[in-house]
């Protein structure tokens, strides 16, 4: 039986899974000699994003919560600036169906006959996590997340990988030995010859709080590449680590978002 717990980690899996790199880790002599510009890299990673109208994949996932492990199929749509579709299913029977607006997250839980239609602030306040549909789509889209080119980023190339981070190593080092210093946010991406992000990490100072995301197994969608196998690492109170592959992703097809609930379900509050 699918639960609340199991239904925000499919939230958040899927959206971060979307998250489309370039075609192998192993880079260019270029990137390996040569160190490019803040305000030039985010150019490149601009021109490079990865590209949609509408997007439907399926996919399989793996994961464990706090030692608690789990398995599970999906299907999933999304409709730019507009909708992200969610649909967890084992076999040929749905779990669960999960909408994601601007503004609302709609939920149904079919084994336990249950719905839910909210705002943001109902994962806020049960899982502490504060999101929003931009920064979901801004994964779904395959761009990096919490990158903004007003704040000031240094540059380095690091794991045969260009290397963007808002401090520098050495000044990380010395931050963790700062016990004052708390609720900083650290992060760091890892960028290939072609300007797609291959590995991201993101920390916050002055507690265990991470996440930490790799991709591999890369395919053409369209003349863009997207990464088919990756995983996701979260720390937190419950510790969170994801695996998953796609089987399948197709974009810019029209498609359907139903969502329709039952008489007989009871909402979820």
């Amino acid at each position: 039986m699918i639960n609340r717990a199991s239904l925000l980690v499919t939230f958040l899996v899927l959206a971060l899974l979307q998250v489309s790199c370039n075609s192998s880790k192993e880079l260019s002599t270029e990137v390996r000699n040569h160190q490019v510009r803040p305000e030039n890299m985010f150019q490149r990673l601009e021109k490079n994003s990865f590209k949609f109208t509408e997007l439907s994949a399926k996919l399989s996932v793996k994961y464990d919560v706090n030692g608690n492990s789990k398995a599970f199929k999906a299907i999933l749509r999304a409709k730019e600036d507009s909708i992200i579709w969610i649909s967890v299913r084992f076999g040929m029977m749905e779990l669960a169906r999960i909408v994601i607006l601007k503004d609302t997250i709609k939920m149904l839980m079919r084994t336990e006959q249950k719905y839910f239609v909210g705002s943001y602030d109902f994962i806020k306040k049960n899982y502490g996590i504060d999101l929003t549909f931009d920064f979901v789509q801004s994964l779904v889209s395959g761009n990096p997340y919490y990158l903004d080119a007003k704040n000031k980023y240094k540059s380095a190339v690091d794991k045969e990988s260009y290397y963007l981070a808002n401090v520098n190593k050495k000044k990380f080092a010395k931050l963790q030995d700062k016990e004052q210093i708390t609720n900083m946010l650290v992060q760091a991406f890892w960028i290939n010859a072609n300007y797609k992000v291959v590995e991201q990490g993101l920390k916050i100072v002055g507690n265990d709080a991470f996440s930490h995301v790799t991709y591999s197994e890369f395919e053409d969608v369209q003349g863009q590449q997207f990464a088919k196998d990756g995983q996701l690492q979260v720390g937190l109170e419950k510790p969170i680590d994801v695996k998953w592959h796609y089987t399948r992703i197709e974009i810019d097809k029209p498609l359907t978002f139903s969502f329709t609930i039952p008489t007989k379900y009871e909402q979820l509050n």
